[in-house]
């Protein structure tokens, strides 16, 4: 799967899926806006207001948002918006979209009318499989691009509208085009639902810079900040979050994370364990975007030994996603006390993303992966492993491991047993991505399966070949060996046992972690929830 650049003559770039999720809704009554959209005198739906560091609600999902649009009776809008292209390059209409037209509070307001997708660079490709289908694309996938839809939209039908390419930059010109393209969507979609509402955009300003984040100004800034600490404590759970996420993404040297970081401590204290949890969710920021949050990652540190298994859970998931090496030494020794199998797994992929290139690191994860009470146990480790990008050690270890298991069959050493892990392993070496790690899938995993006759072939045969030219650098394949990976995990009963509540709803704007699957079970020979495909099904 392939995009083609706002250029026509750009080169192609892969493509893949990235979740970004912000979800609310702050009245100046700080309520939630569950009430019928307001009309104005010429009797159309006034767009909800979008406070400072509101951002747009976004999901991953383009099955999942065309059955929510369904349910709640909302038009599609899908931005695809590939952020690397030529070999590296950043896209910049791409990213004036990303960092400029969709932060403008007209646009956010606005888009609480739409169930919104966005689709990037460098991931799983299978959403762009599902809007091939519905949209009947054929060839390359055009990014900049956005597509608007009827929620009950099927294969053959015109979508609402489609703009490919962005010409338009990232000023107030751009701000207009796509909020009129929104406007035509919504009109478009009233006429088909039979509603006499029509949509109210108010004129973008003619030399107005987008509204701030948060307040100028000393005394309103920090007015401002107190207002959204005390929501993180009394206001609704969706308040809360938006409240959390509001202070992390506005932080100017840890003005907002000090007295986030005091309110999760009081919290913790007071046993307010929900409102707590909340705040430690919110801290998944990766640290190369926000450096403060090392003082964030070390004030998580206790945590993990805290008796609340979903607060333990959620500080592990989280520290993954700051990704800090102080966390390194508090994880290890967690790591070996946690006695719940779940949370041990989100413990050791954590201190694989901070630990990664460390060698007393390494070594544990791949002595829990060769070692682990039972094969989902080496899930944690073997995801940990995978941040190891580049590193031949690593690359070995995971290799010797594979050749001990053996490849799928009916020998002695092989069989239908380790399943999962075999598949995660090969997957692994695909995303350490050392070239050596090629020849030996070729000779140890795919010669011996040339004689087998079994009706699993075909499918194992190619998820393997994926993962050997993933290891020689072709990030063309990088989709369809997560997919692989997927259809054995559904194979072997889905992945509920490690893809936990800790791990879901979380904001992927900026750091996506790896092998963050949810997979649903299949039953032999049909298929479950989750599309999936080849893979080490046996």
């Amino acid at each position: 799967m392939r995009l083609i650049t706002h250029r026509a003559t750009a080169t192609l770039a892969c493509v893949s899926l990235v979740f970004v999720m912000s979800q609310f809704v702050m009245t100046q009554g700080l309520a939630l806006a569950k009430e019928a959209p307001s009309k104005n005198a010429g009797g159309k739906v006034a767009d909800e207001k979008a406070m400072p560091g509101d951002t747009i609600t976004w999901t991953n999902d383009v099955e999942k948002a065309f059955a929510k649009g369904a349910k709640a009776r909302k038009p599609i809008m899908i931005c695809i918006n590939s952020q690397r292209v030529d070999g590296g390059r950043e896209e910049p209409a791409a990213k004036g979209l990303r960092e400029v037209v969709y932060k403008d509070l007209r646009v956010v307001g606005k888009s609480r009318k739409f169930i919104c997708v966005f689709l990037t660079s460098a991931g799983s490709s299978g959403d762009y499989g599902e809007l091939r289908a519905r949209f009947g694309i054929d060839g390359l996938i055009v990014s900049p691009q956005h597509i608007f839809a009827h929620p009950d939209h099927k294969s053959g039908q015109t979508p609402l509208a489609r703009k490919q390419y962005w010409p338009y930059g990232k000023g107030k010109d751009a701000v207009k085009a796509l909020l009129d393209m929104m406007d035509t969507a919504l009109a478009d979609f009233a006429k088909v639902e039979g509603s006499p509402v029509t949509p109210d955009t108010p004129e973008a300003p003619a030399d107005e810079p987008d509204a701030p984040a948060a307040p100028d100004g000393d005394d309103a800034r920090s007015k401002w900040i107190a207002k959204l600490i005390a929501i993180t404590e009394n206001g609704a759970s969706a308040q809360r979050e938006e409240a959390v996420r509001s202070l992390v993404n506005n932080d100017k040297e840890a003005d907002c994370l000090t007295p986030l970081l005091a309110k999760m401590t009081t919290l913790v204290a007071e046993k307010k364990l929900p409102e707590a949890t909340t705040i430690v969710r919110g801290l998944g920021v990766p640290l190369s975007d926000k450096p403060e949050m090392a003082k964030a990652a070390e004030a998580l540190h206790d945590l993990l030994k805290h008796k609340n298994e979903e607060l333990r859970a959620n500080t592990a998931v989280t520290l993954e996603y700051i990704g800090c090496k102080e966390s390194v030494k508090p994880l290890t020794a967690r790591a070996g006390r946690e006695k719940v199998e779940a949370i041990a797994n989100h413990l050791y992929r954590a201190l694989g993303r901070c630990g990664a290139g460390d060698a007393k690191v390494r070594a544990l994860l791949l002595k829990k992966t060769k070692g682990a009470k039972s094969e989902w146990a080496t899930y944690g480790p073997i995801v940990g492993i995978s941040y190891f990008a580049k590193d031949a050690k690593a690359a070995r270890g995971v290799e010797k491991q594979l050749k001990a298991i053996g490849p799928p069959g009916g020998g002695r050493r092989g069989g239908g047993r380790g399943t999962m892990k075999r598949a995660m392993l090969a997957w692994a070496l695909g995303q350490i991505g050392d070239p050596k790690s090629a020849t030996f899938m070729r000779e140890k995993l795919l010669k011996p399966l040339e004689n087998t006759q079994s009706w699993w072939k075909g499918a194992v045969m190619s998820y393997y070949e994926d993962v050997a030219r993933m290891c020689e650098g072709d990030e063309e394949v990088k989709g369809a060996v997560d997919d692989g990976v997927k259809g054995t995990l559904g194979f072997v009963g889905g992945t509920d046992e490690v893809h936990t509540d800790a791990r879901k709803g979380r904001d992927k704007s900026k750091f996506e972690p790896k092998a963050d699957f949810e997979v649903g079970r299949r039953d032999f020979g049909g298929r479950g929830r989750d599309r999936g495909g080849k893979g080490d099904g046996k």
